[in-house]
């Protein structure tokens, strides 16, 4: 075995371990796809490596790299499927999608005859390398066509997003970069270029440096880009309020003064304008609460304490009321006087109520008599469960499909056009920081159900 066998063989079984470390952190489409490329790395680098290592007899080595070389014509397919999945999680990928997929089949037909690989030739300084055919220049075109296009979705991605997400996948890009640099130089003395295979030894740098963005970087956490998609969400919310408060707030407050100064200086009605002022009051306030609730963090300091739904609810109807009314949507909140204070992060209760109620909302467009229910019961002590508060909060829509259910909090999942799929999954984490739980029921007469459990605050 020489040199360059075992860099490609070490390529081999470290990006397989890569792809099944990948999809246990991602087990959606993204880490499925992920894995099924590195399945085909494998298989192509150890029959490569076999094959040119000059170990094997001339018919073995042929077998070896005709089946190199059919599963290296699906990698640009797979990686392309999988550089959209990862950089368009929120949308469908089209059926159309699917028909790059007939060259590699078509490809994997033929892989066995002289349509492929007829025979092999000293080359490059190894006793064995591959000959082209017709299927193989087919090969050669899916590579130089395919891979330029994945690493440009990629780009796209990288001048998309910012922060520690940037960084990520610009290392990302890079060392994947660098594995099909070392792959594409191997086609060349296959079409009498002559040079030295020096970039096969580029191969084993990509799983390692893969590797520590992984586990060091977090590359591929779902945790990570929940917290980012998160963040990035509040960080826009912010830059809109900032815009409203600076545009705002200051001709109010001159408003307000101007109707106090005309009550003291010409005696005018004070009914009439206490209304006013009272509305200007009212309009400052809503500004104030959507200017807190655009700054908590999903990964900053839980901040656990004692607060009454009553307020959390108070607090975000100005911010949902416009929405209620615009769907005429009949709101109701059954709310028991005696109720005792839940203990939660003040931010997140009402970010995970309002995310709700405005989810009820959406469903809600389509139905005649829309309605929405908050309802507060106590929940006695359960084995393994102390006393809690546990709220509904329902709604007479369509429901959720018994399909749609099982992907409910999971991430990247959405039944929205313009959905991110990570709503639900970022209020069940919030539910999770609190030390609560948020269950989905459905209901007989159709419509949706969530119900959250708040550990009770205790004196």
């Amino acid at each position: 075995m020489n040199p360059y066998s075992f860099a490609v063989l070490v390529f081999s079984i470290c990006s397989f371990l890569i792809g099944i470390q990948v999809y246990f952190r991602r087990s959606d489409k993204v880490g499925l796809l992920y894995l099924a490329v590195s399945v085909l790395y494998s298989c192509w680098g150890v029959g490569y490596g076999l094959g040119i290592s000059g170990s094997q007899g001339y018919e073995e080595s042929l077998l070896g790299l005709r089946l190199a070389n059919m599963a290296a014509s699906f990698i640009p397919v797979v990686w392309l499927h999988f550089c959209f999945a990862y950089t368009n999680e929120n949308k469908k990928i089209k059926k159309s999608f699917y028909v790059f997929y007939f060259p590699p089949i078509f490809i994997g037909l033929g892989a066995f005859s002289d349509y492929f690989i007829p025979f092999l030739r000293p080359s490059a300084g190894f006793i064995y390398y591959p000959s082209p055919a017709m299927l193989y220049h087919l090969e050669t075109a899916l590579y130089f066509v395919l891979v330029p296009i994945a690493f440009y979705q990629l780009f796209i991605k990288i001048n998309k997003t910012k922060g520690d997400e940037r960084k990520r996948l610009i290392g990302f890009m890079v060392v994947a970069a660098l594995g099909y640099i070392g792959g594409a130089l191997s086609f060349l003395p296959i079409y009498d270029i002559q040079c030295p295979q020096y970039g096969l030894f580029l191969l084993p740098i990509y799983p390692f440096c893969l590797a520590y963005f992984i586990s060091v970087k977090g590359l591929f956490s779902l945790e990570d880009l929940a917290a980012m998609a998160h963040k990035n969400k509040l960080a826009d919310l912010g830059v809109l309020t900032a815009s409203i408060n600076h545009e705002i707030r200051g001709p109010l407050f001159l408003l307000r003064g101007t109707l106090e100064s005309e009550i003291r200086e010409n005696h005018v009605s004070e009914a009439s304008f206490s209304k006013m002022i009272r509305q200007i009051d009212r309009i400052t306030d809503m500004i104030t609460k959507l200017s807190s609730f655009s700054k908590k963090g999903i990964n900053e300091e839980v901040q656990l304490e004692r607060l009454q739904l009553s307020e959390a609810l108070a607090n975000i109807q100005p911010l949902l009321q416009h929405q209620l009314n615009f769907q005429h949507i009949d709101y109701h909140q059954a709310l028991p006087e005696n109720l005792p204070n839940l203990l939660a992060d003040r931010g997140y209760l009402e970010e995970i109520l309002f995310n709700l109620i405005l989810n009820a909302c959406q469903a809600l467009k389509d139905t005649a008599q829309p309605k929405i229910e908050i309802i507060a019961e106590a929940a006695l002590p359960l084995k393994g469960r102390a006393a809690g508060l546990i709220i509904t909060i329902r709604d007479n829509g369509p429901g959720i499909s018994s399909e749609e259910r099982k992907y409910l909090f999971k991430p990247f999942h959405t039944t929205k056009q313009e959905g991110s799929g990570l709503g639900l999954y970022i209020t069940k984490q919030l539910m999770e920081k609190c030390g609560g739980e948020i269950f989905f029921e459905t209901l007989p007469w159709g419509g949706a159900s969530f119900r959250l459990f708040f550990l009770v605050a205790t004196s």
